[in-house]
């Protein structure tokens, strides 16, 4: 994920077993960001996005997202246990992407078919998307923030999602 700010010409990544690092373009990390599960084990992000402002960094796990400030690495600012309940969003979720408009929104697709959209002011879910035909890989808003796009595995289509008048 890069960071919104142009300037700063950084990024975030990560890998299983080891934690969110934040490079520059030279090749040296600028601080690190650490998850741990209910057992203190590190959980690895399964995806990694910057809210639009960079000041937030989120990655989804399993059942999971987490924040944390860019400013303070150490903290995790809040945990979302999306996967809680009978109407949780379950299995891992693989892609984040955040709303355009600046609204605070952003969507987490999951690989067991689903799709969450969430307000970074709440710990639940605003709407869900069930029983798609895919397990989602990858989302995309458009630049109005009405529309999110979505695609996935072993599905030759890219879906539209009319998100106004949910």
């Amino acid at each position: 994920a890069w960071m919104p700010d142009n300037e700063t010409n950084m990024f975030a990544a990560s890998s299983r077993d080891h934690p969110i690092h934040i490079w520059d373009m030279k090749g040296k990390i600028w601080c690190s960001f650490v998850g741990r599960n209910d057992k203190d084990e590190l959980s690895s992000a399964f995806s990694i996005a910057f809210n639009n402002s960079g000041t937030k960094i989120y990655a989804g796990g399993c059942r999971s997202i987490r924040s944390w400030d860019v400013s303070q690495p150490q903290r995790v600012v809040q945990e979302l246990n999306v996967g809680k309940g009978q109407l949780g969003q379950k299995g891992i979720l693989s892609t984040i992407s955040f709303n355009p408009d600046r609204s605070g929104l952003f969507a987490a697709g999951s690989l067991n078919k689903s799709i969450g959209i969430y307000a970074d002011t709440s710990t639940d879910a605003i709407l869900q998307l069930r029983g798609l035909d895919m397990g989602v890989t990858h989302l995309k808003w458009s630049p109005c923030g009405n529309m999110l796009w979505s695609c996935g595995q072993t599905h030759s289509d890219i879906v539209c999602h009319d998100i106004r008048r949910t």
